[in-house]
């Protein structure tokens, strides 16, 4: 029989996710992930709705964790690292007032909860300037009349606490 069989190939497109580490806050909103081909779905931990490939980090646990999109019309599976970072908290010297006699030193001082920048300020009486006093310091000693105050931060937030006044 000199029959010819045709059979249809369609060529498979290269599925390509965005796989370089991606770093988000513990606090952001949903995030869009996006698959070079669509009609596949994502899984993983934060992933909230699989088919749109919505990720809340909120949902998922601080550290690092595999985020997987599985694409049609094969079962091609490609995976992201994502990482969650902390926000965190502080405990401070909240509105306290310091009385100095003339050559005492009083420590000025912030616990933090996960690793955190400081960035410690100061106002001298009368003035409107404000000069960094120290940075990268949980604490500073001080002999000098004003107001102080600390930044900490990482890279999810920032958070300036209240002002210690030093008289």
């Amino acid at each position: 029989s000199g029959a010819v069989y045709h059979t249809p190939i369609t060529a498979i497109p290269n599925m390509t996710v965005d796989t370089a580490l991606a770093s988000y806050c513990a606090l952001d909103t949903l995030i869009q992930l996006e698959a070079a081909v669509p009609g596949g779905s994502w899984s993983g931990p934060g992933i909230t709705d699989s088919e749109l490939g919505t990720f809340n980090p909120s949902k998922a646990d601080v550290g690092v964790h595999d985020l997987f999109y599985t694409g049609l019309p094969c079962t091609y599976r490609k995976h992201l690292t994502v990482e969650i970072t902390p926000t965190f908290s502080a405990v401070y010297q909240h509105g306290t007032v310091y009385q100095l006699c003339e050559e005492e030193t009083v420590t000025l001082s912030v616990t933090a909860t996960d690793s955190v920048s400081y960035q410690w300020f100061y106002l001298p009486e009368g003035e409107d300037d404000v000069p960094v006093l120290k940075d990268s310091a949980a604490q500073i000693a001080v002999s000098n009349a004003g107001k102080y105050w600390v930044n900490v931060e990482n890279s999810c937030l920032a958070q300036q606490l209240d002002t210690i006044d030093v008289s």
